[in-house]
């Protein structure tokens, strides 16, 4: 629950979204792909539904979590890593609902571009820091250990970072968003209310 005003809340998510849609959209309304899986993309799509809400002038402060809003705002202010891994949490399933959700065609789709990339970097993580578990025999039982990590909420969540430091790495190179994650960007854009996938 939000304990400031009403207006002085209403006036926050009207702002926080305007400014983080001018970020993230160019000015024929596509998404800028850069900002793929960014801290500012995961802002936008838990302020998007409360500020529709705003504008219908619903006072919706009983119903936003404070601990959303203060990483929101800690984020804006200071963007670190361990913020934005943060706010990954809330785009992970509950474990009760993790089936169900990837059934779901978002579900299906940001799994499927969540692996593609997440996966091989976190294969790249676990190399890097135990290489040990990428050499001979031991290559094999990493491997299906890892693909068996992805059928829990976990494991998801994992490829999300990982994926996540995918993108970071190829913007310093230089290097071009993969184009099958704008399907992610305008199934994401499409939902009214990203809290509740579930």
């Amino acid at each position: 629950m939000i304990s400031e005003t009403r207006r002085k809340f209403d006036a926050w998510v009207i702002n926080t979204y305007n400014q983080l849609h001018d970020t993230l959209f160019d000015e024929d309304g596509r998404f800028r792909m850069n900002y793929m899986l960014s801290g500012e993309m995961l802002c936008y799509l838990l302020v998007k539904p409360w500020k529709k809400r705003v504008m219908d002038l619903e006072d919706i402060r009983a119903e936003v979590p404070q601990e959303q809003v203060e990483d929101i705002r800690d984020y804006l202010d200071n963007p670190t890593m361990d913020v934005q891994a943060a706010l990954v949490t809330y785009f992970t399933p509950a474990p009760e609902n993790y089936e169900k959700f990837l059934e779901s065609e978002l579900g299906q789709a940001l799994l499927t571009v969540l692996f593609k990339y997440g996966f091989p970097e976190r294969m790249r993580f676990i190399k890097e820091k135990n290489p040990e578990k990428i050499e001979g025999a031991a290559f094999q039982e990493t491997f299906e250990t890892e693909l068996y990590r992805v059928l829990n909420v976990e494991g998801f969540q994992d490829l999300f970072y990982h994926a996540m430091d995918f993108i970071d790495r190829l913007i310093e190179s230089g290097g071009e968003i993969p184009e099958d994650m704008r399907k992610i960007a305008r199934l994401l854009e499409s939902q009214e209310d990203y809290y509740k996938w579930w």
